[in-house]
């Protein structure tokens, strides 16, 4: 519960401000402040830059736009979902500027990373600030500015990583359309919530936490700010949905079906190369090797079958269905909300314990400042009655932490509805975390507030406290970067950025022939968790095993890998790539061989 100290920083909303600037002022020193917070945080980040992952799940992010740029179709779809089915494009718009500008895909990812991780700073800086005052949103900002999601979204082209900034943006629209009664608040509230849907779409859970909060605080909607915002939505939608209209909306029916776009068959023909069907060896097609121990898996109809025995379902009734899922409801809440202070820290080394130990405290924090503001609002709510609800959230610390919490609920029951929890899809899950450490950097505040009477002393507490919190994820990264060994085989290594480009650029140094060529990637035996590429590359034929590297090899030298096999064996290649444990496949005395970490190019001897 806040101290009279703290309760004074709580402006009471007697009545809209529309005098508010768009960009409230904020002392100098705070701007600087704020400043060094984030350029701070850039250290973890740049070093954790040196090991950017280039799968091929990321490669369409920027490859969607360059393609445009050669004077293809405008991207008006992005990456394939896990139902195979096209995302909308707004993460590859979000990358597309970076890339024009510096017409390299390592350099249009991390400065785009680095602008939007500035930008979700500065929202949630803006947002603290806004509900409990200006010491509470330099602190936000400074734990989400080490946070090891901030950290890791800034060299990462992951969608879901976007999402923390998108959620703190919207809440901050949100919040100063209440404040001020401004529509163009309305509008770009609306605005950015579509932008975070067409980046994940998990994120569409931002409308009805955006109605219910605007609802329950008897927001005034300014019908022009309205309908502005309506025409710039469809206006950033209508590419998609042109494109969806075309293919008779058949992405938008997988995601709702939630049934993988290619159909059963196409999953069974692949079956064989799910880890669980046994070994397999080139070219591939062909049954697993006599050798192999267990089941016979020979076949893509043999495997699927096993596969089937192995999760076939237990009859059950409606009933123990619906309890189950009624009793699951609360591990899902505990869980979503737990998930931004699950860091365990093995940077740290033989001192991981005491990081995990600071992420507990946090989440006591965060559970401990929750169920204050709830006690806080009902005592209020008994002292002065229903009708008050709307000025308690509005004017007090509690009812301000309410509404965040709120916010966050109408998100997480949406996902419970869906079907979607924690434990299965913990990626829709990040936009929680930016509105979290609000709650946080707000209840040390109070609680500092309270228990310090002089506000230096205040302030070094909260310095100390923020620093130990935000060294968890600062320290972390760097301590992995420091101990990081690239020349061990792990899926994580295949896939490094500086890696995969320096194997190109030997390919296209080393190649003497035209423009084309033909490239064998013996990944698949290494990688059986990406069995799915083969069905995936009948919805979009640039998915293939080799396409992190035949991308670069396309756009960096202009070369043209002729083998278009999903599974990426190809007989008679010029080059076969493959990683260390594969090598074993190969008798290494008919080819010449370059390594590059834990990458090799295998070129034929004449």
């Amino acid at each position: 519960m806040p101290s009279p100290v703290l309760a004074a920083k709580i402006r009471p909303m007697t009545h809209p401000d529309r005098s508010l600037p768009i960009i409230p002022s904020v002392p100098r020193t705070a701007w600087v402040a704020l400043l060094l917070i984030w350029l701070l945080s850039l250290i973890p980040k740049l070093l954790g830059a040196h090991n950017m992952v280039w799968e091929i799940d990321m490669v369409p992010v920027v490859m969607r736009g360059s393609d445009w740029l050669a004077g293809g179709p405008f991207p008006a779809f992005g990456t394939l979902s896990s139902v195979a089915a096209y995302n909308m494009p707004m993460l590859v718009w979000l990358n597309l500027p970076m890339l024009i500008v510096t017409g390299n895909p390592f350099w249009a990812m991390l400065l785009t990373g680095i602008l939007w991780n500035g930008l979700s700073t500065w929202a949630i800086f803006r947002l603290g600030t806004d509900l409990f005052g200006l010491r509470a949103g330099l602190a936000a900002a400074a734990l989400f500015a080490f946070h090891e999601t901030s950290i890791a979204g800034t060299y990462t082209a992951w969608a879901q990583l976007f999402l923390p900034g998108f959620f703190a943006m919207t809440l901050l629209c949100l919040w100063r359309w209440i404040a001020t009664e401004r529509g163009f608040y309305l509008a770009l509230s609306g605005i950015i919530a579509t932008a975070a849907f067409m980046t994940h779409f998990g994120a569409v859970l931002l409308y009805p936490a955006m109605l219910v909060i605007a609802l329950i605080l008897r927001a005034r909607w300014q019908w022009r700010g309205l309908l502005i915002g309506a025409v710039v939505v469809m206006a950033m939608l209508a590419p998609y949905l042109l494109f969806e209209a075309d293919r008779d909306f058949a992405d938008v029916r997988a995601f709702f079906a939630k049934e993988p776009l290619v159909g059963q068959q196409a999953l069974d023909d692949a079956a064989y190369l799910k880890p669980e069907s046994g070994p397999i060896a080139p070219p591939y097609d062909g049954p697993a090797s006599a050798e192999a121990s267990g089941p016979d898996t020979s076949s893509p109809k043999r495997a699927s079958e096993v596969i089937e025995q192995a999760s076939a379902p237990v009859s059950r009734s409606t009933a123990e269905r619906a309890l189950d899922f009624l009793v699951s409801v609360p591990e899902q809440i505990r869980i979503a909300f737990w998930l931004a202070f699950q860091g365990q820290a093995p940077g740290w080394g033989s001192l991981s314990g005491i990081a995990i130990a600071i992420n507990h405290a946090m989440s006591a924090i965060f559970v401990g400042g929750s169920l204050s503001a709830i006690g806080r609002c009902l005592w209020l709510l008994k002292k002065r009655g229903l009708r008050q609800f709307q000025r308690i959230l509005i004017d007090t610390w509690a009812g301000r932490v309410l509404i965040l919490l709120i916010f966050l609920l109408v998100i997480a029951a949406g996902f419970i509805a869906t079907r979607t929890p924690p434990w299965e899809q913990p990626t829709y899950y990040p936009g929680f975390i930016s509105i979290q450490l609000i709650v946080v950097a707000a209840t040390l505040d109070a609680l500092f507030s309270h228990l310090i009477a002089s506000n230096r002393a205040q302030n070094m507490a909260l310095i100390i406290a923020v620093a130990l919190a935000a060294s968890v994820g600062g320290m972390d990264r760097i301590g992995r970067i420091v101990t990081y060994d690239d020349s061990i085989h792990t899926p994580l290594n295949g896939w490094l950025y500086r890696h995969v480009e320096a194997a190109v650029d030997y390919i296209a140094e080393d190649w003497q022939g035209g423009n084309s060529l033909v490239i064998s990637y013996d990944l698949m035996p290494e990688m059986r968790n990406y069995w799915w590429i083969i069905p995936w590359s009948r919805t979009d034929p640039a998915y293939t095993m080799g396409l992190p590297y035949d991308y670069l090899l396309d756009y960096l030298h202009g070369l043209t890998n002729t083998n278009t096999n999903p599974i990426g064996w190809a007989d008679d290649a010029d080059y076969i790539v493959v990683w260390e444990p594969g090598l074993e496949r190969h008798d290494l005395s008919q080819y010449d061989v370059a390594q590059f970490g834990t990458i090799y190019v295998l070129k034929p001897k004449q």
